[in-house]
C-alpha cells in the first residue's frame, strides 16, 4: 500500500492552526470561544473529574451519569422537538441515571432484603491456636433471608446492567 501526501508536515500544520492569518478576526474569535468553552468546562466538570480514577468503571459511569444528567435537563427544558418525541427521550435519561446510581451504590442487597441486625463473631480455630475463623451469629431463617437476598440481588444487578446497555444503545437518537 502506498500512502501520498499533497502537502509537507509544515504546511499542513500552517493550514491547520491557520498561522498566516492571525490578524483576521476569525482566528481570534475561535480562540476565544474555544477559552470560553474550556474555562465552563473546568468550572462545570471539576467535582466529577477530581473524583475519577483510572482502576475502576465507575468512575465512567459517575460522568455517564453526570453528562446524561445535564443532556436530559437541557432537552427538557430547551429541546425543539415535541413533548411526545422529547419526553420519553428525557425519561429513558433519567432511568439511566437511576440505573447507574443503582450501580454506583451498589445498593442491589438492600434493595433485596439483607438483614444486616446481626453481625459475626470470631471463633478460634482448634488445630492452629493463633487463628480465628468468622461464624455468623444469625438465627438459621435470618441466614436464609440473607442468603435468597443475594442471590436476587446478584440477578437484579445482571438485568438492571442490561436494561442500561439497552438505554445508551438508543443514545445516538437523543440528539435527532
Amino acid at each position: 500500500m502506498e500512502v501520498r501526501f499533497a502537502d509537507t508536515f509544515e504546511k499542513s500544520l500552517e493550514k491547520l492552526l491557520n498561522s498566516k492569518r492571525f490578524w483576521r478576526w476569525e482566528f481570534w474569535e475561535d480562540k476565544w470561544w474555544d477559552l470560553k468553552r474550556a474555562i465552563w468546562s473546568l468550572r462545570k466538570y471539576f467535582r466529577i473529574t477530581t473524583k475519577m480514577v483510572p482502576w475502576d468503571y465507575s468512575s465512567v459511569l459517575q460522568m455517564m451519569r453526570f453528562q446524561v444528567g445535564l443532556l436530559a435537563d437541557y432537552i427538557e427544558k430547551k429541546g425543539y422537538e415535541v413533548g411526545e418525541d422529547r419526553f420519553p427521550k428525557v425519561a429513558k435519561m433519567r432511568r439511566f441515571i437511576e440505573l447507574a446510581n443503582h450501580k454506583i451504590e451498589d445498593d442491589y442487597a438492600d434493595r433485596c432484603g439483607y438483614n444486616y441486625d446481626y453481625g459475626f463473631d470470631f471463633d478460634p480455630v482448634e488445630e492452629k491456636p493463633n487463628l480465628t475463623q468468622m461464624v455468623s451469629n444469625a438465627p438459621p431463617e435470618v441466614e436464609e433471608n440473607n442468603s435468597r437476598a443475594i442471590e436476587q440481588a446478584r440477578e437484579l444487578e445482571e438485568k438492571e446492567w442490561k436494561e442500561m446497555f439497552e438505554i445508551l444503545s438508543e443514545m445516538r437518537g437523543w440528539w435527532d
